[in-house]
């Protein structure tokens, strides 16, 4: 049957079926990347966990980058989440195929 992402059904404005159907050339394994960007209502202001006076970096804008495939077992693993701001990202890789933890980058 394959993995399924949830990108999209019946009653969705938008339906680009299972992951094995988006992904290019339907390759197996397949890899698919993807990105977000989006602006806040309100600046997300980041303090110091040791001094809440002292502010680290705030924005009014996020982005995510994640990189999602298959296993070999056609379930899907997350390789790689990247979140940020301007001027930070913050990263976890996975480590490994079979690994089940992930290490973190900035």
């Amino acid at each position: 049957m394959g993995a399924s992402v949830g990108v999209g059904d019946e009653k969705s404005l938008t339906n680009l079926g299972s992951f094995r159907e988006t992904v290019y050339n339907h390759v197996k394994p397949g890899i698919m990347n993807f990105g977000l960007q989006w602006d806040l209502p309100e600046p997300l202001r980041v303090t110091s966990p040791e001094d809440k006076t002292r502010l680290l970096f705030s924005t009014s804008q996020l982005t995510l980058n994640c990189t999602v495939g298959e296993n070999g077992s056609d379930r899907l693993v997350v390789s790689r989440l990247e979140y940020g701001l301007p001027g930070h990202q913050f990263t976890l890789t996975r480590k490994g195929q079979s690994a089940e933890k992930y290490a973190t980058g900035q």
